[in-house]
């Protein structure tokens, strides 16, 4: 029963881990636990997470990025994002970081 619960979750790794996955520093994925901005939970006095929680939480920047990126006429807002324009954002995450590349627009 534990092993289905923890099979959705990824593999349970330590905030040193989940900060070389992000790409970031262990002070940081530390702040982000203890805020609540990544999923994570205590053991006696060591912090956990999983690859899913980090997996989750670079979709939300991805997401959230994207509503901010719009161009201004769909998102109603002056400010637009220079990738808006054209070109696609796409993540791959392994087991030791995550990649993040741009392909440009294809020209007509």
């Amino acid at each position: 029963m534990i092993d289905d619960v923890i099979a959705g979750e990824g593999r349970i790794i330590s905030l040193m881990d989940a900060a070389k996955l992000l790409g970031t520093s262990y002070p940081t994925v530390h702040r982000m636990a203890c805020s609540g901005e990544l999923k994570a939970f205590k053991i006696r006095n060591t912090w956990r997470t999983s690859t899913a929680a980090c997996e989750e939480y670079v979709r939300r920047g991805f997401a959230e990025q994207a509503r901010t990126c719009r161009p201004a006429e769909e998102s109603g807002c002056s400010a637009t994002c220079s990738r808006a324009s054209g070109g696609a954002s796409a993540i791959k995450l392994d087991r030791n970081r995550v990649k993040l590349w741009h392909a440009p627009a294809k020209l007509v």
